[in-house]
């Protein structure tokens, strides 16, 4: 339950009402790979194909009751059910064939198809007015489809017994398409990509190894930035997604350095990287009824310099610790609707674990990571940071084990801030979400396990989508 609080002194407008918000999700999915490879001789000739089906669903009901306080609001009262079906279903096809022309010469090529297949139904019941709403952000039918056809090739030289250099290419092609089923236009957009890799490494002694690469990498935007149903969790905050969106391309430099040394490894790197089309929040100027619409737009440009550093140490074979940290710089400029904006900030975001093997089969293990408030072109949304606690038991003569984790023992809920500016406006909000979940898991490994079956793991890796709220970044499909 929530209680808000609006003040648009140029109006002289004041409003205060509660809401209440009960959401109901159901997910489901399902991965399926097939792989064939032949390899017709002893040496390191291999041909690989990979077929890969991924599908989900997520259905969503959400019961939101508004009751105005002071009589002020353009809706006396609210009581609306928000249903939201959806499904996505991603194919994957994919051949890989490597080819050594001598020992120190490698050729790896392919040939890549993802087809992906999106359905959102979304629907909104009035129960004061004892109707489904006509609004088209609140009651419709989206279909989206993306189809990618990939082809790449890289070569492997061994310059001596120190240098190596790989040097490569991507092609990609996109092919986008989507109707809605009512009111708004279908619409189509296809682009082509080129994306270019080089890496030097230098080997040292004692496991050292210095590299400078250089790649360019491409991030479509997922479900979570282009599903334009509206979520309404308050009906002065619309929030829905943008179809439209164009993906964001990323050029990037690295100079890298990892050893290991006496049971620790230790990976470091300085990089810079620039991006273009980036994909934000964007939070248009308030209505003088005080309604916030949020969807997402291509930015511009951010410029970023970081560095990351990576390490891992293992004591005595019993005690495991491990801990990164990413500091980066963000630097974005943009034009949107005849303004230019411009913003720096300096984020970073760390991870930790560390875990014992006690005798009799007993683990224990303790995670955090945390993440720094996220700048935007327009100010910054909430930090995060995770906490939790696991221990296990192997069991069966270690062919099963049993374990329970608990996430956030020591805080219940978790508080978010965020707060963004714009033309004649300045926005201020919190929220706090259950994050306190126990868990456990029961595990029995059937047969043995040996290197032969886990390299038989697929080479399928679909990492072209960037992902929603965690603004990580990935790399271009694979």
């Amino acid at each position: 339950m929530n209680d808000i609080y609006f003040n648009n002194p140029l109006e002289n407008l004041i409003q205060q009402y509660s809401s209440t918000y009960d959401a109901k999700n159901l997910n489901s999915g399902f991965d399926w790979v097939l792989d064939y490879k032949i390899k017709p001789d002893d040496t390191e000739r291999e041909l690989t194909f990979a077929l890969q089906l991924t599908g989900n669903t997520d259905d969503r009901t959400n019961d939101l009751i508004q009751i105005d306080l002071l009589g002020s609001a353009p809706e006396q009262e609210l009581s609306q059910l928000r249903q939201n079906d959806g499904k996505n279903l991603e194919t994957t096809f994919q051949a890989d064939y490597v080819h050594p022309f001598n020992p120190n010469i490698k050729l790896e090529t392919g040939l890549k198809g993802v087809l992906r297949r999106i359905e959102s139904d979304y629907n909104t019941f009035d129960r004061v007015l004892n109707s489904t709403v006509s609004d088209p952000l609140l009651s419709n039918i989206f279909q989206y489809q993306q189809d990618v056809y990939a082809g790449y090739a890289s070569f492997n030289f061994k310059l001596g017994k120190k240098y190596g250099l790989i040097v490569g290419g991507r092609y990609e092609k996109t092919v986008i398409s989507g109707e809605f089923d009512l009111e708004n236009p279908s619409f189509e957009n296809d682009y082509d990509n080129l994306l270019p890799s080089i890496i030097v490494s230098r080997n040292f002694k004692n496991f050292q190894t210095l590299k400078v690469s250089y790649s360019r990498r491409i991030q479509r935007p997922s479900l979570f930035y282009i599903n334009p149903y509206s979520d309404l969790t308050d009906s002065r905050n619309q929030t829905f997604g943008n179809p439209l969106l164009e993906p964001e391309i990323s050029d990037q430099f690295d100079l890298s350095y990892n050893t290991f040394i006496k049971g620790v490894g230790l990976n470091g790197s300085f990089y810079y990287k620039r991006t273009s089309d980036v994909i934000e929040s964007y939070l248009a100027p308030i209505t003088e009824e005080g309604i916030a619409q949020t969807s997402y737009l291509n930015i511009g440009v951010n410029d970023s310099y970081g560095f990351n550093l990576f390490s891992t140490a293992t004591i005595k074979r019993k005690f495991t610790v491990r801990g990164s940290i990413n500091v980066f710089t963000y630097n974005a400029s943009a034009f949107i609707n005849e303004e230019q904006l411009s913003t720096t900030a300096v984020l970073w975001n760390g991870f930790g674990s560390a875990g014992y093997d006690f005798n009799g089969g007993y683990k224990v293990e303790a995670f955090g990571f945390f993440r720094s408030p996220q700048q935007t072109i327009q100010g910054f949304t909430p930090s995060f940071s995770i906490f939790g606690l696991g221990a296990k038991k192997d069991i069966l003569k270690k062919k099963g084990s049993i374990g329970i984790r608990i996430i956030e023992p020591f805080a219940k809920f978790k508080s978010f801030g965020t707060e963004l500016e714009g033309t004649n406006f300045t926005l201020e909000s919190e929220y706090k979400v259950l994050f306190r979940s126990f868990g456990g898991t029961i595990e029995y490994r059937f047969g043995s396990m040996n290197y032969q079956q886990r390299e038989r793991r697929s080479k399928i890796r679909n990492s072209d989508l960037k992902e929603g709220g965690d603004g990580t970044q990935g790399g271009g499909t694979q």
